[in-house]
């Protein structure tokens, strides 16, 4: 399996990242980013072991969520070929704030 990221992950892995860097400065933005990517990459080896979102999941995607930190989790979902990075959510929002990002993938 290869990632594949979203124009949505993109834009929120940046939203998330901005965040760190206006409130806790560059060494810690740089930590959370190493974090972030090296817990995406174990995906490759280990697709399917986070828990499937019912509440945003159909018939098509079967979405999932990585726990990065208490405050940082990941949404992706897997087809045959790629793990799906959807978006980096920010957990302190409201699952609801993103169903309509998902909604236009």
């Amino acid at each position: 399996m290869k990632i594949r990221w979203s124009k949505h992950a993109f834009e929120s892995l940046n939203d998330v990242l901005e965040y760190s860097l206006e409130s806790f400065g560059y060494i810690q933005q740089l930590a959370i980013e190493e974090i972030i990517v090296s817990t995406i990459e174990k995906l490759v080896s280990f697709p399917y072991m986070c828990p499937i979102i019912p509440e945003i999941s159909d018939s098509f995607k079967q979405y999932r969520k990585l726990v990065v930190t208490r405050e940082i989790s990941v949404i992706y979902w897997c087809d045959e070929e790629h793990v799906n990075i959807s978006f980096i959510w920010d957990t302190r929002r409201s699952l609801h704030q993103i169903f309509y990002i998902l909604g236009s993938e």
